[in-house]
């Protein structure tokens, strides 16, 4: 036989106190059963191991129905009448007095002897009084709060009911915790704090016994103590509930360019986003025309993200991506560098070093006239030369 443990487990046993633990060597009665629910003394209870079992004191092992409480009084099978239970203090029927001795008068009977004036007749059917019979067992009720609320015996325990074991791990940011508070008559004597700090927001029944609290939870470990106090000592208990929160997820703005497509004259470029929800550049990737970019700058407290690129001619694709545990955002950009058409500049003339002009004799056919004449006039930026020739 084993008392307080969950068979066939091997590690549920019971927590707490156990008071007035009897054993049997029999199965009590219904009847008994209630007596010992209802009566708080040993004077009318049955004793353990220590009850005769006699023919006049039958008892059964099966509970009678009809005991129980609320149930119809159902009359006995063959209208027999029901067993009666003598009580206890009934007197010993008395034994039959012997012969007298043969010399000595015999006894008076009724028929020679007057009944003496202060005797009272001998009983009858008539005026006999029938014998007392058990009064029926009042309904099993819940105890009052007079006798759950008494002076406590000992010291307070407090158990936690939920979370199982004391602690978890929840996926929500809201809690009801429970616990039992045995031996606390009241609230004032309930101590609830929340990470080490001293909270009324909870309710406690000196009644039922139960203490309960709804907590709002932090991202990550939660702390929660119980204590129950009377005069003759404290009880304590933690809780702990770790809450992972959702990340949210990530999600980027491009800041500058601000049109999309841009255009622009100069091929060197900065690029400037802003990226929330993510706490580090390990989770951010930056490209140019499908090549990626790894010398771009993010600062974590503020978001800001700034990505140096050098365009080529016509369009150019930008990307930004960023992805944690919580989700992904991307965003895609455009930068069209148009370079300006070449100038060419006009270059002032240059004046010509002054050099002396020779010309020579010219010999006119009689048969041309001088309107048919053309002259030619070579010029040569360098001093005559032998061999120069000016020839008109």
């Amino acid at each position: 036989m084993e008392i307080g443990r969950d068979v066939p487990g091997n590690l549920e046993y019971f927590i707490g106190t156990m008071d007035d633990l009897r054993i049997y060597e029999r199965s009590l009665s219904a009847r008994e059963i209630n007596q010992l629910y209802q009566d708080d003394t040993d004077e009318k209870l049955p004793k353990p191991c220590n009850t005769p079992v006699t023919p006049n004191n039958p008892v059964s092992d099966a509970i009678d129905p009809t005991e129980l409480p609320g149930q119809p009084q159902n009359p006995p099978a063959n209208n027999q009448p029901p067993v009666v239970i003598p009580p206890t203090n009934t007197p010993a029927p008395q034994q039959a007095s012997p012969p007298p001795p043969a010399n000595q008068v015999p006894p008076a009977t009724a028929a020679n002897q007057a009944p003496p004036t202060n005797q009272a007749p001998p009983a009858t059917a008539a005026n006999q009084t029938p014998p007392a019979t058990a009064a029926p067992l009042p309904p099993i009720t819940a105890p009052t709060q007079a006798a759950t609320t008494a002076a406590p015996v000992q010291p307070p325990i407090v158990t936690v009911l939920n979370p199982h074991g004391g602690q978890g791990e929840i996926s929500v940011d809201q809690f009801t915790i429970h616990a039992q508070i045995d031996y606390v008559t009241k609230p004032e004597d309930v101590i609830f704090e929340i990470n080490g700090q001293r909270t009324s927001s909870f309710a406690y029944d000196p009644t039922t016994r139960l203490f309960t609290a709804e907590v709002n939870l932090a991202d990550g470990a939660n702390i929660f103590s119980i204590t129950g106090t009377n005069q003759h000592g404290r009880d304590n208990q933690g809780v702990m509930l770790v809450y992972r929160a959702p990340l949210a997820p990530p999600r980027v703005t491009i800041v500058s360019p601000v049109n999309n497509p841009a255009k622009v004259a100069n091929e060197f470029q900065t690029i400037q986003a802003r990226v929330e929800n993510v706490q580090s550049k390990d989770d951010i990737e930056a490209s140019l025309n499908g090549v990626p970019i790894t010398n771009f700058t993010f600062d974590p407290n503020t978001g800001a993200v700034s990505i140096p690129v050098q365009l080529q001619a016509d369009i150019n694709t930008f990307r930004l991506v960023a992805a944690t545990s919580g989700g992904r955002d991307a965003q895609t950009g455009y930068l069209q560098l148009e370079l300006p058409a070449p100038i060419i500049a006009p270059m002032p003339p240059q004046p010509l070093p002054a050099f002396p002009v020779e010309v020579g004799q010219v010999t006119v056919e009689d048969s041309i006239t001088l309107r048919d004449l053309a002259v030619r006039l070579e010029i040569y930026d360098h001093e005559k030369q032998d061999g120069d020739i000016v020839s008109v």
